[in-house]
Parts: structure tokens; C-alpha cells; sequence
């Protein structure tokens, strides 16, 4: 846990190769210790950092990685907010390569995981990522629909930290 706690200072912190490193030794002692939710955690922190990188296929291999593992463990345990967060990681590098049907469809898997729950930061999220699909396939009014109702939400809960990104969408 220490590992993948300095991980994410140095991810934070752009020192991706001090982050690759503790990452890996991260997920190197979860797998000794038999604690799969830490190992799928790092699969999915380095899938983070490859695409900070701007590495998508090398990112994908560990969305998709963690993803695998999620489902497994969301098949035990009923918790599907690790599949959630892949399901996004994955469509936001599709909507980075612009493959925004690929990209609309795993959103889309996310917002019906966060709606089953009940999960409004996570589905205000759905929304925003939304949003920004249907604004880069040129659906302008569609994508104002989603990211206002991003907006509301987020306004709603008091998350702030989204609120760049859905004004750069409204305004643009």
C-alpha cells in the first residue's frame, strides 16, 4: 500500500518513471500477498499512467487488464465501481483516438453502472464524458443536454473539479 501511495504522489507529480517503478513494485507485493484488489489497482493506476503518457495502447493493456479483474471480482462481490472506472478509462482513450462510437459505448456502459447505484458523482461524470463524445461527433445539442446536466449535478454536490472541463465544452 505504502508502494502504491508514493505511486500516485509521483504520478501526480509528472515523475512518471518514479510511478511506473513504485507502481510495479506495488502490484509485485499485492500478487505475494494474495491481495487481488491491490494488484487489480495497480493494472488500472498504470493504465492511468500510460495514458498521462499519452501511450493508448500500452494504457489500454492495463484498462483493459484491470477490467478483467474487476469483472472477476464484481462477480463475488456485487461491487462493479472497479468496472466502472475502466469502462470510462476505456472510452476516454477512445474519444482521445477518435473513435467516438467505441468511446459513446463504454460511457454508456458507465452511466448504466453509476445509475444502478445510485452513484450521482458518477453519474454526473457519465454525463460530462458524454458530453464530450457527442460535442467531438459535431451532436451540439446533445452534448449541451449531457453537460448541463453534468453541471447541475455537480453544482448540486458541490464538485468543483470538473467544472473546467464542462465550461470549455459549453463555451466552445
Amino acid at each position: 500500500a505504502s508502494y502504491s501511495s508514493m505511486a500516485t504522489i509521483f504520478r501526480v507529480n509528472g515523475l512518471y518513471d518514479r510511478a511506473i517503478e513504485y507502481t510495479i513494485n506495488s502490484k509485485l507485493n499485492y500478487e505475494k500477498a494474495g491481495f487481488s484488489e491491490g494488484n487489480t489497482w495497480a493494472s488500472y493506476i498504470l493504465g492511468r499512467i500510460y495514458f498521462d503518457l499519452k501511450l493508448p495502447q500500452k494504457a489500454m493493456e492495463y484498462f483493459q487488464e484491470a477490467l478483467k479483474l474487476y469483472s472477476i471480482q464484481a462477480s463475488e462481490d456485487g461491487n462493479n465501481d472497479g468496472v466502472a472506472i475502466c469502462y470510462e478509462q476505456i472510452g476516454l482513450l477512445y474519444l482521445e483516438s477518435g473513435n467516438f462510437e467505441e468511446a459513446h459505448k463504454y460511457i454508456e456502459k458507465t452511466l448504466e453502472i453509476y445509475s444502478k447505484e445510485n452513484s450521482v458523482y458518477g453519474i454526473s461524470n457519465a454525463h460530462k464524458n458524454l458530453g464530450m463524445v457527442e460535442y467531438s461527433m459535431g451532436n451540439y445539442h446533445l452534448a449541451e443536454k449531457y453537460l448541463n446536466e453534468s453541471l447541475k449535478i455537480k453544482n448540486e454536490i458541490g464538485d468543483k473539479l470538473s467544472l473546467p472541463t464542462i465550461y470549455e465544452y459549453l463555451v466552445l
